[in-house]
């Protein structure tokens, strides 16, 4: 990830987050990648259940499935 362009920032006052430009850029740089992360972590999640619950539904059979949920 980049660091912040706050470090090291010559024109960097109280409050400058609110009008720099570059600090926007980072900060949507960064939702983008958080953004990216957690939707990988949920795709994750649904294709390992769906891929078990079908692993289930085979051993135990469906009414088991919707006693289980």
């Amino acid at each position: 990830m980049k660091i912040a362009p706050c470090k090291d920032c010559t024109e960097r006052y109280l409050g400058c987050h609110d009008y720099c430009d570059k600090y926007k850029e980072w900060k949507q740089y960064r939702n983008d990648i958080k953004h990216k992360t957690e939707m990988d972590k949920w795709n994750h999640r649904s294709t390992a259940t769906s891929k078990k619950s079908k692993k289930d539904r085979k051993k135990y059979g469906a009414k088991y499935m919707k006693n289980k949920f």
